[in-house]
């Protein structure tokens, strides 16, 4: 087991004030360029969130960086800003590498980018599974300088010798623990051989367990590790609630608490990928605009369901964490647990999506007797109240 970790402080320790200024970034570091900075004025973005204080300073100054931080902290910016800071425009190698997990991450980084350099000429690639090869390898003959994608994909071009990784200044593990576990482990592993032993190297998470310290120990050197959300509460403006039901009964109480309360978007979690289709099914055969997100799905498929929950025109979106992962669905009023996860630290990141920039949000949790007794233990871990709660002729009441 690596030691590094132990290390772990906040951001305090890179000055973070709130109030401060995307100018007032790390004295000591190299400052946020002009052009820059009025790229994020331009989409609304006046002052730093503090994973984006934190990581400026190590990573602007080219070290290892290890950031845990929640969803929704800004950590796509966080990482992106000193990316592109330190691209040299008038070379033509790949110069920063971006691997997510999921296609729809990817997608997600790869718009924040374009926005971010769209007056620059800094060239940013999309390459990911699903997506026909012959149209990415076109993509790459412009070119680029920071390259989003996913293991699979940019290992398979990087075996065909379409792009190199000879020239890798940086390489970015978003949602790392779930790229260092699992097959996506061996493709990162092979990845990173390519790449020069002087690359940075930066890994983000919402969570960095045991087996991914582990794992990461053979990437990095001497990094810099901030956890930034170890102690950051649940927010207040998000209500709880839990409703007791048999794992066979979970569907019919979930259509009647959805009829009953009529939330405007609604995220339903299950713990199975394979259960997701199923479920779905189930609601709009009742009548409830749903759609399905998972692994599996396919990549129109994927796209359609995203597209009709972001416009409205699914109410809700039945989803599996992974395929969930890291995606920023803005208007979420309500999270559903249909199943109860196994961590506290995914039950908050499930939370996360709703209840954000202080709008008012709403959790309910689908349990079994069983699992009752997970959610008493992340009411102690997570220092929230899960009200219990039962439906009656339409009209959910306190359960006394």
């Amino acid at each position: 087991m690596t030691n590094w970790f132990a290390r772990a402080f906040g951001p305090g320790r890179f000055c973070y004030t709130p109030g401060m200024s995307f100018q007032d970034l790390a004295p000591d570091s190299p400052p946020l360029a002009p052009q820059w900075r009025a790229a994020l004025e331009a989409q609304g973005f006046t002052e730093p969130t503090p994973v984006q204080a934190a990581v400026w300073g190590p990573l602007s100054s080219r070290k290892d960086v290890v950031a845990q931080s929640g969803t929704g902290t800004g950590k796509t910016l966080a990482y992106l800003l000193p990316l592109v800071q330190a691209i040299d425009p008038q070379k033509k190698d790949l110069q920063a590498l971006v691997l997510v997990p999921t296609q729809e991450l990817a997608v997600q980084v790869q718009r924040q980018a374009e926005w971010l350099v769209a007056d620059s000429q800094v060239r940013v690639a999309l390459l990911m599974g699903g997506v026909n090869l012959a149209r990415q390898v076109d993509l790459l003959k412009a070119k680029p300088h920071l390259v989003v994608g996913t293991p699979g994909r940019v290992l398979e071009l990087l075996e065909k010798k379409k792009i190199t990784g000879h020239y890798l200044a940086s390489v970015v593990l978003d949602e790392a623990d779930r790229l260092l576990a699992g097959p996506s482990l061996d493709a990162v592993r092979a990845i990173l051989k390519t790449t020069l032993k002087s690359r940075q190297t930066a890994l983000f998470s919402a969570s960095v367990p045991p087996a991914i310290e582990k794992a990461a120990g053979e990437f990095l050197k001497d990094p810099v590790v901030l956890r930034l959300d170890a102690r950051t509460p649940v927010p207040t403006e998000i209500d709880h609630w839990s409703f007791e039901s048999d794992l066979q009964g979970k569907a019919d109480l979930l259509r009647k608490i959805l009829f009953s309360l009529s939330p405007a978007r609604t995220l339903v979690f299950v713990n199975k990928p394979d259960q997701v289709e199923n479920l779905t099914a189930r609601l709009v055969h009742h009548g409830v605009k749903a759609a399905a997100l998972h692994g599996t799905l396919a990549k129109q498929d994927r796209q359609r369901s995203l597209e009709g929950f972001t416009k409205g025109t699914v109410g809700v979106l039945v989803a599996s964490d992974l395929a969930a992962r890291g995606l920023d669905i803005p208007g979420v009023t309500c999270v559903v647990h249909f199943d109860i996860p196994e961590d506290p630290v995914d039950f908050q990141h499930r939370c996360g999506r709703t209840g954000r920039a202080g709008a008012q949000g709403l959790t309910i949790a689908l349990a079994t007797e069983y699992e009752h007794q997970r959610l008493a233990e992340f009411e102690r871990a997570l220092k929230v109240r899960i009200h219990p709660k039962t439906i009656r002729h339409g009209t959910i009441h306190d359960l006394k």
